[in-house]
């Protein structure tokens, strides 16, 4: 079993759904990661999840502390393609990167959008971002059939 750091195996981690009072655990890591401050950003994302899909807004706890999140919802046929799942944001303290946490949070949300009859999970990368690349295929996932098209202003 993976090691976590501190003598905690993954068997210590915790999956359960999201609930308010881990808005500062989040904005906590979200900061660690990213190295801004979006507390407004993040409220803003946790009344909009939360209230979609309860059920795919996951956090990760380690001795009671939440060490990772992420977040999803069910899209009913935008872009012409059918139901799917998507996978919106993940966050892992980075202390704790690459020790599986995120395998297990996107395990559990995988199994959420099975229960619910979805047939198919999508998300987004940057192509340039190794890392979130490498996690999502060690994940199964492969491009899929849409393409991201922008313009810039």
């Amino acid at each position: 079993m993976a090691e976590t750091g501190k003598g905690a195996s993954m068997n210590d981690i915790t999956i359960r759904p999201l609930v308010w009072r881990d808005l500062d655990a989040i904005v906590k890591i979200d900061q660690k990661v990213t190295g801004k401050q979006r507390d407004v950003f993040w409220q803003n994302k946790i009344t909009s999840y939360s209230g979609l899909d309860p059920g795919a807004c996951l956090v990760a706890e380690l001795d009671g502390e939440v060490v990772g999140f992420m977040f999803g919802e069910r899209k009913y046929f935008e872009y012409g393609a059918p139901q799917s799942g998507w996978i919106e944001i993940i966050g892992i303290r980075p202390d704790l990167q690459h020790k599986g946490i995120g395998r297990l949070l996107a395990e559990a949300l995988l199994g959420h959008f099975r229960r619910s009859h979805i047939g198919a999970v999508q998300t987004m990368v940057n192509p340039e971002d190794k890392n979130i690349m490498a996690f999502f295929e060690a994940m199964g996932f492969e491009r899929g059939p849409l393409v991201n098209m922008q313009r810039k202003l």
